[in-house]
């Protein structure tokens, strides 16, 4: 089984009746699979055999972020497009569209492999949740596992629906743990850290 994953399966659908939704039409649905998936790919985990547009438009966004795409980031993000990363303790900036993009560049050259495993996938009225966790080694050798819930939120555009605000909560022990240690390591061997 080397090179496979076990993930749990569960499906449900809320629709809220006196919302501004049609009650026939779920504004709530949340994933979770239970079935053997190969670790292929730079994203895995619990993934819907037939997404909802709104869920692939996410699972595109995250194999754009993996894998270098950033024509493709570019073209899935609004040019409103905001970033930020939570709790406001880790001190992180929050980004627009281009600081993004670069911030995202820059770490593509300090993560190597980076891979995103979901563990879950909540989607509401123009919003996806994703629960998942990160795989990657640095240049100091180090892994880099981390563990997020970020929150999507979407909109329609002439060019069809885009991202328009990335809404990310870290793992705030480890990132407090990994984020300095990590910098000093880079900075030794003469690198830069982007963050």
């Amino acid at each position: 089984m080397e090179g496979l994953t076990a993930v749990i399966f569960k499906h449900n659908e809320l629709s809220v009746r006196g919302s501004k939704h049609p009650p026939e039409t779920p504004h709530l649905v949340s994933y979770q699979y239970i079935c053997i998936l190969p670790m292929s790919g730079p994203v895995t985990g619990a993934i819907p055999a037939n997404p909802s547009p709104q869920v692939q438009l996410i699972l595109d966004f995250f194999t754009a972020l993996c894998v270098g795409g950033w024509d493709q980031l570019n073209a899935l993000t609004a040019e409103d497009f905001v970033q930020t990363i939570n709790p406001k303790s880790l001190g992180f900036p929050a980004r627009n569209k281009a600081e993004y993009i670069k911030w995202n560049q820059d770490g593509f050259h300090i993560f190597k492999d980076f891979k995103l495993s979901i563990y879950d996938i909540a989607e509401g009225y123009d919003s996806v949740t994703v629960h998942g966790g990160s795989d990657a080694v640095t240049p100091s050798g180090h892994r880099y596992n981390n563990e997020y819930s970020i929150t999507y939120m979407l909109t329609s555009t002439p060019q069809g629906r885009k991202i328009t605000r990335e809404k990310q909560f870290a793992d705030s022990h480890y990132s407090m743990e990994f984020f300095p240690a990590e910098k000093k390591r880079l900075e030794a061997a003469g690198l830069k850290a982007c963050w």
